[in-house]
């Protein structure tokens, strides 16, 4: 039903990746992805936005844009594993649930392919 709708534009949020999965079964080739919240750890990278933890405050590291030279590597490597782990909790079962349906899914592809 909504295939034959052919959308031009979807738009989706970030923090439930699932409309990936819908555009890719429907056809939506373009489409804007939404954040409702900070760019953080996990979804810089997926925006494509560049995080510089050495003077950026990693949301988990306690730290303020005021650091003296052991805050900023706690927040170096804060940064780093709030990655891992907010990514793989944000992401990764989203894409399993895809793939289940069409094994060829990948979220990064579908987020960064520019047509």
């Amino acid at each position: 039903m909504l295939k034959a709708e052919n959308f031009d534009l979807g738009f989706t949020e970030l923090f439930s990746s699932c409309g990936f999965g819908i555009f890719h079964k429907i056809g939506v080739k373009k489409y804007i992805t939404i954040l409702g919240g900070s760019v953080g750890s996990f979804s810089d990278t997926l925006l494509g936005v560049k995080n510089h933890p050495s003077y950026i405050p990693g949301m988990m590291a306690g730290t303020t844009d005021q650091m003296g030279f052991f805050d900023r590597i706690r927040n170096f490597f804060t940064y780093f594993m709030e990655k891992a782990f907010m990514g793989s909790m944000f992401t990764k079962a989203v894409e399993e649930a895809i793939q289940m349906h069409f094994p060829e899914f990948n979220i990064n592809v579908s987020l960064f392919s520019f047509e």
